[in-house]
């Protein structure tokens, strides 16, 4: 037997409730009511749960259309009142993980001379599946590539279903990617990625492209701004290589005067010790590397514009400078990734020395109890690229927005230094038309550096 009523508030219709016995029965008329009055307070109980969930959920909504408002308002800001397009993009992508839940977001910029899309340093990834340090992304291969090829945003609910994904994070599962383009102009790709299944809605799709067209604008007033603002950056090297060229003239005199001194001791001397032939042959070789020290360019002069010297062979100056400063350090492990062989590289072997001298010995500070060295080098449209990788400190947050533009002040720099020893390899680089740039760091982890130089076969 079995008896029925309607869940019911008004004339509007909720459910049913069912009353069901195995066996005959005869409800009573208490029964009934009994039944009636719970299918009452049962559609009440229903009606004030849904109207709870329509209110919860249109808050929700609300608040989450007001921090995405938010985030448009505070990039729009930050466009409209800096020149710094390193402190925008860390801007961006910290304001990003406050309205998208997307654990790794990216900012990938487009290099036309490779065709390829270089992962900026504010971005949250910088490795692959194999947990190798990782910088560039040809456009020719994944989601990201497709993005920049096509100039249209893709939104992937599952990456491992779609052939176009390029693995580098083994735990994603959703990516959303939307181009920026300026005009014509194809300037780079912003991704997120989530270990989440369709992590990622339209409307991330939408507030990410409005993000993009102001990443847009932030480009290109960077970059009208970028000469004054090189010269700016090279203020402290200019003013490190000036004092360097003082002490190098006073350290020149210095020599000149001991080793003439030198000379005088040993005519003295030859008149003094026996004559025989080995004892003169000593002496004369003496000499002869006393001249060789008198001969030794202590102060060389930068040149005042970009300039073609003599080639060099770049691979073998970079295994020389980087087994020469870490031989004194056995618990750095050294790797080498030179495939610059047959390029030679347009540099004063001098200024190379010195510029790499600075480089090698900062990565070997930040890893004071030993850790792990790359130099790498490849040709690359005209260009020789030197990347060096440490496994070091990193460079923190306080000390990155100073970092190759200006000596970081005394309350950030602690014992990392002022950071003039990478101002002066960058000015030299950019002297011999070049430049210096930082790829990737992060705390704890280390830092990659790039060098480029103009180079031929």
């Amino acid at each position: 037997s079995s008896a029925g009523c309607p869940l019911l508030v008004g004339e509007a219709v909720l459910g049913l409730l069912f009353v069901d016995f195995c066996a005959p029965h005869r409800f009573t008329n208490d029964e009934l009511q009994t039944i009636l009055m719970f299918a009452s307070q049962a559609a009440v109980a229903i009606k004030n749960a849904r109207q709870y969930e329509d209110i919860k959920k249109a808050y929700q909504e609300t608040e989450k259309a007001r921090r995405r408002l938010d985030i448009v308002a505070v990039i729009s800001q930050a466009v409209r009142s800096t020149l710094d397009f390193d402190r925008v993009l860390d801007t961006l992508l910290n304001e990003l993980g406050k309205v998208i839940d997307a654990p790794d977001r990216g900012i990938l910029l487009y290099e036309e001379a490779s065709d390829e899309l270089v992962i900026h340093p504010s971005s949250t990834y910088c490795m692959d599946s194999d947990k190798k340090h990782i910088t560039r992304t040809p456009v020719s291969r994944g989601i990201t590539g497709w993005v920049a090829r096509e100039r249209k945003s893709s939104n992937v609910p599952d990456v491992t279903k779609d052939p176009r994904y390029l693995k580098r994070i083994s735990t994603t599962r959703s990516e959303l990617a939307v181009p920026i383009v300026h005009g014509d102009e194809l300037i780079g790709v912003i991704n997120l990625e989530s270990p989440t299944p369709a992590a990622f809605d339209e409307e991330d799709a939408m507030l990410l492209q409005a993000i993009a067209d102001q990443v847009a604008i932030a480009i290109q007033n960077a970059r009208r701004y970028h000469e004054l603002e090189q010269a700016k950056d090279a203020l402290a090297a200019t003013e490190a290589v000036a004092w360097m060229g003082l002490f190098g003239s006073s350290w020149a005199h210095g020599v000149t005067q001991k080793t003439s001194a030198v000379r005088n001791y040993l005519t003295v001397l030859a008149d003094h010790i026996p004559q025989d032939r080995e004892a003169q042959e000593l002496l004369t070789e003496i000499e002869e590397a006393v001249k060789a020290i008198q001969g030794i360019p202590i102060v060389q002069r930068l040149p005042s514009e970009p300039r073609m010297t003599a080639a060099l062979d770049l691979d073998a100056a970079l295994r020389k400078q980087a087994q020469h400063w870490c031989r004194s350090r056995p618990a750095i492990e050294l790797d080498f990734d030179l495939r610059c062989g047959g390029i030679r590289t347009h540099i004063d072997e001098g200024w190379l020395d010195i510029a790499l001298e600075k480089l090698i010995n900062n990565a070997l500070k930040a890893m004071p109890n030993g850790g792990h060295l790359e130099v790498a080098s490849i040709f690359r449209g005209r260009k020789a690229e030197v990347t060096i990788t440490d496994s070091g400190q990193g460079i923190s947050e306080k000390v990155r927005p100073y970092f190759l533009k200006e000596r970081i002040p005394p309350e950030f720099s602690g014992s990392s230094g002022t950071g003039i020893g990478a101002l002066i390899a960058q000015y030299i680089f950019r002297a011999f038309g070049g430049d210096l740039e930082l790829l990737w760091s992060e705390p704890g982890r280390g830092t990659t550096l790039r060098v480029t130089l103009p180079a031929t076969p």
